[in-house]
């Protein structure tokens, strides 16, 4: 938390998670007294037996619960290792308006260079979601970016790793 030296006010931008008159949610409308409803959300999976397999947390608003989803998923599922499951292109639809925006690729050398091959959705994916009558948006960041942890049983090691699209970094892992 930050607080004004000479004000005593508290900084914080969760003011930006009220809806703006212009939306369809006026359940999130500012108000009096009124908490904003927020896609705020530290991710922390357990396996069956109780051990934390992997923290995730995202910042980017509403893009945040796709984005630490299918990093999730991506690690899990389809066992690439947590660098590479942030890495990957993301896709996000929000209901309204009715669009898919997916990343083609983002600005970042690092990641041009270490993922030149993965940097693109299949065309199949694509053409599929626009014949089931989706708008497909291409955008060269996806809005959202990862900060993870995770524990790795067979090798007794944590891995952490910071999202490339906001420039993070971790430390101690």
């Amino acid at each position: 938390m930050i607080v004004g030296e000479k004000t005593g006010i508290i900084y914080n931008n969760e003011m930006d998670d009220f809806s703006l008159l212009n939306s369809n949610l006026d359940k999130n409308f500012i108000s009096p007294g009124k908490r904003p409803l927020s896609s705020q959300s530290p991710f922390i999976l357990i396996d069956s037996n109780g051990n934390i397999r992997q923290i995730l947390g995202a910042g980017g608003g509403n893009k945040i619960l796709t984005t630490v989803s299918q990093v999730s998923l991506i690690n899990l599922l389809f066992h690439f290792n947590i660098k590479q499951s942030i890495d990957r292109p993301r896709l996000h639809h929000h209901a309204l308006p009715n669009e898919i925006i997916f990343e083609k690729t983002f600005n970042r050398i690092i990641y041009l260079i270490i993922f030149f091959n993965l940097n693109l959705f299949s065309k199949d994916i694509l053409n599929g979601l626009k014949r089931r009558g989706h708008e497909m948006k291409c955008t060269s960041y996806g809005g959202s970016a990862v900060q993870a942890i995770q524990w790795d049983y067979n090798t007794k090691q944590y891995w952490a790793y910071a999202d490339p699209r906001k420039g993070g970094n971790t430390h101690g892992y």
